[in-house]
C-alpha cells in the first residue's frame, strides 16, 4: 500500500491541491481555512477534510484517499468509484473559472436592487436557483431588460467562505431563451467583477446542463474540474 502523508497545515494543503489539480482548483473554491481539519495525499492525489455541520471531503486526482468519517464528499469523475461502499451519488457538477481581466474594458450590466422584482423573476424562470435576494453571500445582482423595461435575464455574483467570487443564479425569461441574452449578461457580469477588483470568477453548473455550459464557454470560462458529489447511506 502506498504511503500517505498527512497535514493539518491549511497553506500546505492548498499547495498540495495546486500540485495535483492545477491553479485554480476546487479546493480554493470550497475549502475555507475556517473548519479545515486535515489534508492527506499520496503520489497522484490529495484529499481535504472540513467540518461544516458534518464531515465534508474533497478528493482531487485519480486515486484520492477516502476518509470513512466523510458524511458527504466530492471527487473528480475520472476517479474509479466502483469500490465505494454505502455511498450514493447525488449530482455531477462541472466547475469553471475565468480571468476577469479579459473583460477589463467591456460593457457593464444594469445593477438590480429590487429584491421583490428579482425574486418574482426567479420564481417564474429559474426556480431552482442556488441563491436568492437576501442571501448574505450575494455581492451584487445584475440584469437585462427589453425595450419595455421588463426584466428578461438576471444573474448574481456571490462570495463564498473561501473568499472566492462565483457567478450564481443566472436565469433568462422563457420567451427570450436561445437568443444569447444570458451569454451577454454573463460577459457583463465578468466585466463588472473586474471593475470591482475581482481577478477571477468561478462557477459550478450541473454536468447535464449543456446549454448553460455552452453559454459559459462562449463567454470564455475554462473548465477546471468535473466532479460527482456523494453522500453516505
Amino acid at each position: 500500500m502506498e504511503k500517505l502523508t498527512e497535514s493539518t497545515d491549511y497553506a500546505l494543503a492548498q499547495k498540495w491541491a495546486i500540485e495535483i489539480a492545477g491553479d485554480p482548483n476546487q479546493a480554493q473554491m470550497i475549502i475555507p481555512e475556517d473548519g479545515f481539519i486535515k489534508a492527506v495525499r499520496n503520489s497522484n492525489s490529495v484529499s481535504l477534510t472540513r467540518m461544516d455541520g458534518q464531515h465534508f471531503g474533497l478528493g482531487l486526482g485519480i486515486n484520492p484517499p477516502i476518509d470513512p468519517e466523510w458524511e458527504r464528499f466530492t471527487v473528480e469523475r475520472k476517479v474509479d468509484t466502483s469500490n465505494y461502499k454505502k455511498v450514493t451519488p447525488i449530482v455531477d457538477l462541472d466547475i469553471y473559472s475565468i480571468d476577469t481581466n479579459k473583460f477589463k474594458d467591456s460593457p457593464l450590466p444594469e445593477n438590480l436592487d429590487d429584491d421583490e422584482e428579482i425574486s418574482k423573476f426567479l420564481k417564474v424562470n429559474a426556480p431552482n436557483s442556488s441563491v436568492w435576494p437576501g442571501n448574505p453571500e450575494v455581492v451584487f445582482w445584475a440584469g437585462t431588460r427589453n425595450g419595455g423595461r421588463e426584466l428578461i435575464a438576471v444573474g448574481a455574483v456571490t462570495m463564498w467562505e473561501t473568499g472566492q467570487k462565483v457567478v450564481s443564479s443566472v436565469g433568462t425569461a422563457e420567451s427570450e431563451r436561445g437568443k444569447g441574452i444570458a451569454t451577454k449578461l454573463v460577459a457583463q457580469i465578468v466585466a463588472k467583477s473586474n471593475k470591482l477588483g475581482f481577478a477571477r470568477l468561478g462557477l459550478a453548473v450541473r454536468a447535464d446542463n449543456i446549454a448553460a455550459k455552452k453559454a459559459y464557454e462562449k463567454v470564455g470560462f475554462d473548465l477546471c474540474g468535473e466532479f460527482t458529489i456523494f453522500e453516505r447511506d
